[in-house]
């Protein structure tokens, strides 16, 4: 399983622990854990301008919320927090702080939205770094995209391919 890659104690050297079941070792759903942000795939094309600037405004480099994370087809991605996520890339910080998502979304959507950064060649959070949009094109490029996916799939003949 996954998870067993990526579990380490929070203050140890870069040292993992691999960790069969993390419920039972102590490493429940709702654990911060620290992960190389590296081995987040996103599940967001793009990063709104504003929400960017006033998250690095106020980004505290100690002391941010974890992001959430999901295991879903074999992978682990980013639910949410993306403009964090880039934040605290680009002010140095390669292992963040981490919790399962204990919410349920839809996940066929996440699986969509996954598929799209990957054919945009996004693979990991530092692939962002040039898709900071104004508000507007954020609206236009992603909100809008998803609500119509969203729609879509919820129609029964829905294939997944756009």
């Amino acid at each position: 399983m996954l998870r067993e890659k990526f579990f380490y104690v929070e203050n140890a050297t870069d040292r993992f622990l691999p960790l069969p079941n993390p419920v039972i070792a102590g490493y429940g759903l709702n654990k911060t854990m620290k992960i190389k942000i590296h081995k987040i795939q996103p599940s967001q094309l793009y990063i709104s301008e504003i929400k960017f600037k006033k998250v690095w405004k106020n980004f505290d480099c100690k002391n941010y919320e974890p992001l959430p994370i999901k295991e879903l087809d074999g992978e682990i991605i980013l639910t949410d927090g993306h403009t964090r996520a880039l934040v605290a890339y680009l002010k140095g910080i390669r292992e963040v702080k981490v919790e399962w998502e204990t919410e349920e979304w839809d996940w066929d959507l996440y699986r969509l939205c996954v598929k799209w950064c990957k054919k945009q060649k996004i693979r990991k959070i530092s692939d962002l770094r040039n898709r900071i949009v104004s508000e507007n094109e954020y609206e236009h490029l992603w909100l809008e995209r998803c609500k119509k996916a969203g729609e879509e799939l919820k129609k029964p003949d829905f294939k997944g391919t756009k």
